[in-house]
């Protein structure tokens, strides 16, 4: 007979018999059969005593089992065992997952502490120096400090920068990065420092890129070691540290982000989110360089022209949703060109010779 038995408890005081039962050391049965409160039965237990869904009284384990643990704690109970040849490693977190900030923010710091190792002493001067020459970075103090001011004062006409006056759209003699111009404004406006403003944003840029990295090799499948280390190999990579007086050229920090996204709407059902942030960030690409956008572009048709070869039919989905995002980020992101082709006919002679293009291409 059972333990439970062997205790008479007076069928009115429910308290007094939960308390008791409570006390005991049961077998291993945890279900108790229920009998009604009106029974003759003087060892008559009032319910509930069976373990019962949503039941608030069995909530916290006030029954527990004999090896202390409650049967109703979802989190003490005993898993079933795994299929054969099943992994019982639980999947790496993927790119949009719920995961915690803490870690996140301190792969984003390690980052940033190596782009910070990477081109130092740049940001021990920050606010008084520019690297490595007066030509390159002076430009880019004057674009970053004619962006902050354009957008306070004449936002309808960024390109109508002031040098070479009388002339228009000459903003567009350079590379504009517009994209990064307007994520350093705030530093301008609230320090009137524009040098200031162009260091932080090359840190930034170096920053955001390797944490994009991070993230790519992530959403791939990478255990979070690995991805933090790919992160920072992309961060401190010799030829990007040795050009960050050339922003338009490292200016590749979205290009992992987008790549992400495509990985997602290839390995999962694509989502309006990720659609959307696929044709945001190309088109934030293409403002923030031209140079680097081309290299996205590419990039991105590398990953839609594998896909549609390995997968054919069954690619169609993805194909769609990354056409849905590309398409109209690559319109939006090509009005930036205007400009340029405005001062091209304007100024016919502003070629570069061939000997230049040849002086400054890629070599293996």
């Amino acid at each position: 007979m059972s333990r439970i038995g062997a205790v008479v408890v007076h069928w009115r005081d429910p308290a007094a018999t939960l308390s008791c039962l409570a006390s005991l050391t049961p077998e291993p049965e945890i279900d108790v059969p229920v009998v009604d409160n009106g029974s003759s039965d003087p060892l008559a237990v009032p319910r509930p005593l069976r373990a019962e869904r949503g039941d608030p009284q069995l909530r916290g384990g006030r029954y527990p089992t004999t090896d202390g643990r409650s049967p109703m704690n979802a989190s003490t109970r005993e898993q079933p065992a795994a299929r054969p040849g099943t992994d019982l490693a639980p999947p790496a977190p993927r790119l949009g997952a719920a995961s915690s900030w803490g870690v996140e923010l301190a792969a984003f710091a390690v980052i940033t502490a190596a782009a910070v190792v990477a081109t130092w002493p740049l940001a021990r001067y920050a606010g008084s120096r520019v690297p490595w020459n007066l030509i390159d970075s002076l430009e880019n103090v004057w674009i970053f400090g004619w962006t902050a001011h354009a957008l306070a004062h004449q936002p309808l006409r960024l390109f109508d920068a002031n040098m070479f006056h009388p002339e228009h759209t000459t903003l567009a003699f350079a590379e504009n990065m517009l994209g990064i111009g307007i994520v350093a404004a705030p530093v301008c406006w609230l320090s009137g420092n524009p040098i200031l403003a162009a260091n932080l944003a090359a840190l930034l840029v170096y920053a955001v890129g390797g944490y994009g990295v991070y993230l790519l090799v992530h959403e791939i499948g990478g255990l979070r070691a690995p991805t933090l280390l790919a992160g920072v190999a992309f961060t401190i990579t010799p030829y990007r540290a040795l050009n960050v007086v050339h922003l338009h050229v490292i200016g590749t920090h979205l290009t992992p982000y987008v790549l992400a996204l495509l990985v997602a709407l290839r390995s999962s059902r694509p989502t309006r989110r990720r659609v959307v942030g696929v044709g945001l960030l190309v088109a934030l690409q293409f403002w923030s360089s031209l140079t680097a956008s081309l290299l996205t572009v590419v990039a991105a048709a590398v990953v839609v022209v594998w896909e549609l070869a390995r997968r054919r039919r069954a690619s169609f989905p993805f194909l769609r949703a990354a056409g849905a995002g590309l398409a109209p980020a690559i319109l939006l992101g090509g009005l930036v060109l205007l400009p340029y082709l405005q001062v091209k006919r304007d100024h016919p002679e502003f070629q570069q010779p061939a000997s230049a293009v040849l002086t400054y291409s890629a070599t293996p």
